[in-house]
């Protein structure tokens, strides 16, 4: 080769330099506080993604004009915000150029520009993010505006009784309560009670339904709503629980000739029966009686129901000296499915004369100490006596109202919280006497919700963003603890994360609260990538199936602050994000096919694909009294995957060959 085409040839070579590095835009470094920003990871390509890394590297040194410039280059290149773009090849980014544009007009004081940024990022892919800025943008807005509102609070669901004092009356174990929250200035917080509702972003009009769990007696129900410039408004009404049936009280006795007294209940009588045969009454909250009779060994069964339904049944046959007591006091306030007591049992039958009321003594029917039950109440029944007059009676602490009298035959309805409950009977006579009966009851849950039988994941260490040293595994350790309280999900550790949480003393709870005991091993794997920046933290969070690779959701949650109470916020947060995508509900089976079957899932939302159970009521040993309903157990009979989705209902095809299933069996979901 000669020289002179060698020369050509450097020649040619360096114009080909010099006309791609025309074309490169070279980085525009911004120097803060000794240190340099705009810069990137690796080789600027011109690229949109080579834009956006550049750009946020800008953003962390406040040099908001250079960022501005590189995010329109690469909203011009690439315009839609998104999870996992696809750079080259198969790597992938999370790139909200919209959203970081939104911020830097927020940091820079452009709201109106801010506001249309962030709202074309949540249009085109949603972010706790850009809703969190959002928020901000518009409050700045209105207060510009010097705006003024209040939210509105609109209840649905319970409805006052009409023509009373508005106080709603009911004898249901849950209240539904239900309604809705507006504002044109943004609903950012709602609760019940104190207990705020999780809400994952501010909208104009909030839609609200929580199933309350109330106590006898009188409670008081408020509603609390907060827009954007912090006006709440709040709303409140009460709700009377009466689960008592009226108190009979027999105040006369003249056998084979009368029986006469009166009947009392808050919610009003509104049928008396003697022996199946209507009692000629007024209604109302105290109602007398005189009854002839006939036949000295006639029966006398006694039923009184107020308006609620509530019933008290009285079944006097068997008691022979009715003479000795005058004031027979009968107080009943459980009801079955059916929504008839049972009457009192043997264990009161039998005589009661005087001269046996020797001292006050309590007696219970069908429990015994120590018991279980699968329901979430127990109707204790039983009887209260003393020859001197019982002039109190208190389950827990609460008063039976009922007028005194030397028998008093109760049945009340207490609700169980899960686990061992503790239930005192107290009682005190006109002479000063008292008896105290205190009964232990646990309540199980059916073996269906045992956490073995939930959809698994094995958590996987979170990664780190470019710009902060993040403490992952005090934030996995957060979200951890807030799973595990929920005991919804599975949990499985991958080793190294294990490990790292053991050296820090962050497990502190038995393992079986993760796993249940389980060894069937994880469904989905959990994985997270934590972004700090200088104006806060993003966590991303995603399910994946690992047979196929398919992400079954992402969730993600920003905050400002970086305290460990706000951390556990978003540890929450997130935990409430996965259990409102995969709730657990109990469902029942509608129509049946050979593999093939169809359920109502209501509001809840089921994805296709995911695996449900299959389960059956079982008999077992603690219910062996007919008289007294302590609820069944469940079996799992088998396995099934959601494959068909219809507005009110779906279908699930049976991923095992030898089962039988019939309509009313049980679905729920792993």
């Amino acid at each position: 080769m000669n020289t002179a085409f060698q020369k050509h040839i450097w020649i040619v070579f360096f114009f080909m330099l010099l006309s791609v590095g025309c074309a490169v835009k070279r980085p525009q470094v911004c120097e803060r506080g000794g240190v340099d920003y705009g810069t990137t990871i690796g080789i600027f390509r011109d690229r949109w993604e080579d834009y956006y890394e550049r750009a946020l590297s800008y953003m962390e040194g406040e040099c908001y004009q250079a960022a501005l410039t590189d995010l329109t280059e690469a909203i011009r290149q690439n315009p839609e915000d998104q999870r996992m773009a696809r750079t080259y090849g198969m790597h992938f980014m999370d790139y909200f150029p919209h959203r970081e544009k939104g911020l830097v007009y927020y940091l820079t004081g452009d709201y109106e520009s801010a506001e249309r940024e962030l709202s074309t990022s949540i249009e085109q892919y949603p972010s706790d993010k850009a809703e969190f800025y959002l928020n901000k943008v518009r409050k700045r807005l209105f207060e510009d505006r010097h705006a003024v509102s209040a939210p509105r609070i609109a209840v649905h669901a319970p409805s006052p009784v009409s023509g009373g004092s508005g106080e709603i009356r009911t004898s249901a174990h849950f209240i539904e309560l239900s309604g809705e929250v507006w504002d044109d200035h943004f609903i950012s917080g709602l609760a019940v009670n104190d207990e705020f509702l999780f809400l994952e972003s501010a909208s104009r009009r909030v839609p609200f339904y929580r199933q309350l769990r109330l106590g006898e007696g009188r409670s008081e129900i408020r509603i609390t709503a907060e827009n954007l410039l912090n006006k709440s408004s709040e709303t409140s009404f009460i709700v009377h629980v009466d689960r008592t049936g009226p108190a009979v009280v027999i105040q006369s006795f003249e056998p084979g000739r009368k029986i006469s007294g009166v009947v009392v209940d808050e919610s009003e009588v509104t049928d008396f029966r003697l022996n199946g045969d209507p009692v000629p009454i007024e209604k109302g909250k105290t109602v007398s009686f005189s009854i002839p009779l006939t036949g000295k060994n006639a029966p006398m069964v006694f039923a009184a129901t107020d308006g609620l339904g509530n019933e008290t049944r009285i079944d006097l046959n068997g008691v022979d000296d009715m003479a000795a007591i005058t004031d027979l006091t009968a107080q009943n306030s459980g009801f079955t499915a059916t929504g008839v007591c049972p009457a009192v049992s043997d264990a009161f039958s039998g005589p009661l004369s005087a001269a046996r009321l020797h001292k006050t003594m309590i007696q219970v029917s069908g429990w015994k100490d120590r018991d279980s039950t699968f329901l979430d109440s127990a109707a204790i029944k039983g009887a209260a006596k003393s020859k001197h007059g019982v002039v109190s009676l208190k389950i827990n602490g609460k008063q039976i109202p009922c007028p005194g009298g030397q028998t008093i035959l109760f049945d009340r309805t207490v609700l169980l919280k899960p686990g061992e409950n503790q239930i005192d009977i107290e009682t005190r006579d006109e002479s000063g006497d008292t008896a105290l009966k205190k009964i232990h009851i646990t309540r199980r849950r059916p073996s269906i919700y045992d956490l073995k039988h939930r959809y698994g994941f094995i958590m996987r260490p979170f990664k780190k963003g470019r710009y902060y040293e993040t403490d992952t595994e005090f934030i996995q350790h957060l979200l951890i603890q807030n799973l595990i309280d929920e005991q919804r999900f599975q949990i499985y550790l991958e080793p190294d994360l294990k490990t790292g949480l053991l050296k820090r003393n962050f497990l502190t709870h038995d393992e079986s609260r993760f796993n249940g005991g389980t060894e069937s091993g994880p469904d989905a794997e959990f994985t997270g990538t934590i972004y700090e920046t200088r104006n806060g933290v993003e966590i991303v969070t995603r399910l994946i199936d690992p047979a196929t690779s398919e992400i079954l959701a992402i969730k993600d949650v920003y905050q400002e602050s970086r305290d460990p109470e706000s951390l556990n916020q978003m540890a929450r947060n997130l935990t409430q994000k996965y259990i409102r995508e995969f709730p657990l509900k109990e469902m029942r089976i509608t129509e049946c096919g050979e593999r093939l079957f169809y359920f109502g899932h209501g509001e809840a939302p089921l994805k296709m694909g995911w695996p449900v159970l299959i389960f059956r009521a079982e008999k077992t040993g603690i219910n062996q009294q007919p008289e007294l309903n302590k609820g069944v157990d469940t079996a799992i009979i088998g396995k099934a995957r959601i494959d068909e989705l219809k507005p009110a209902a779906c279908g699930a095809r049976i991923i095992e060959k030898s089962i039988t299933i019939q309509t009313g069996d049980g679905v729920i979901g792993k």
